[in-house]
C-alpha cells in the first residue's frame, strides 16, 4: 500500500521522464530480489525437504524448475502492477484475470492428463505468458507510463538472462556444500548463496 501511495503522489506530481526514472530503480529492485529468492529457492527446496520429511519426498528437478521459473514472472510483475495500479489502470484490462483462469483451467485439464504435477505448473506458465506477461505492461505503457514496450521487455530479458547466469552458477558451486546434510549445511548453504548473489 506504502509504494502504491508513493507511486500515485509521483503520478501527480512529477513528468513523465521522472516516472519513468522511478520505475526503472523499481524494476532494478524487483529483479534483485526475484534473482536472490529464486536462486536460494532452486538450491535449496529439495535439501530443505530432505532435512524435514525425508529424501522420499523430494521433487523432481524438473518440478523445482518449474516452479522456481512459475514464481520469477510472478514476482518480476510487481514493478508494473505497482504504477498500474496506482495509476488506477483497472478498466482497459477487466476481462485478463477471466482469460487468464480459463486458460489456466483448460491447460491444466489436458496436460494434467500427459504430464501430471508438472503439466499443471507448466499450464501455469502458459496462462501467465498469454496474458499478465503482456497485456500488463502493454496497459501501462499505453495509458500510463508512454514507454516502449519492446524497450521494456529488452530490459526484462536482461534481468532474466542475468538471474539465470547467476543461478546456473549459484547451482555449480553448492556441488562443494553437503546441503542436504543437515540444519547447519543448509544454513550454510543459504549464507554462502546469499553472499554470492549480493556480491555478484
Amino acid at each position: 500500500m506504502t509504494k502504491k501511495a508513493s507511486v500515485g503522489n509521483l503520478n501527480e506530481s512529477h513528468d513523465d521522464a521522472h516516472k519513468l526514472v522511478i520505475f526503472k530503480r523499481l524494476e532494478f529492485m524487483t529483479a534483485y530480489l526475484a534473482c536472490f529468492i529464486c536462486s536460494n529457492l532452486y538450491l535449496l527446496l529439495n535439501p530443505f525437504i530432505t532435512i524435514w520429511l525425508g529424501s522420499s519426498y523430494r521433487f523432481d528437478e524438473s518440478i523445482v524448475l518449474w516452479m522456481v521459473i512459475n514464481f520469477y514472472l510472478m514476482f518480476m510483475r510487481k514493478g508494473v502492477l505497482v504504477f498500474k495500479d496506482a495509476m488506477g489502470l483497472f478498466w482497459q484490462n477487466r476481462y485478463m484475470s477471466l482469460i487468464e483462469a480459463l486458460i489456466n483451467l483448460g491447460s491444466s485439464i489436458v496436460l494434467v492428463q500427459y504430464f501430471d504435477v508438472w503439466g499443471v505448473l507448466l499450464a501455469m506458465f502458459i496462462s501467465t505468458i498469454c496474458m499478465p506477461f503482456i497485456v500488463e505492461p502493454y496497459v501501462l505503457f499505453k495509458y500510463g507510463l508512454r514507454w516502449s514496450l519492446v524497450s521494456y521487455f529488452k530490459l526484462y530479458f536482461r534481468y532474466t538472462l542475468i538471474t539465470f547466469i547467476l543461478v546456473y552458477f549459484s547451482k555449480f558451486l553448492s556441488q562443494f556444500i553437503a546441503l542436504d546434510s543437515g540444519w547447519f549445511g543448509l544454513l550454510l548453504g543459504v549464507v554462502c548463496n546469499s553472499i554470492f548473489i549480493i556480491v555478484a
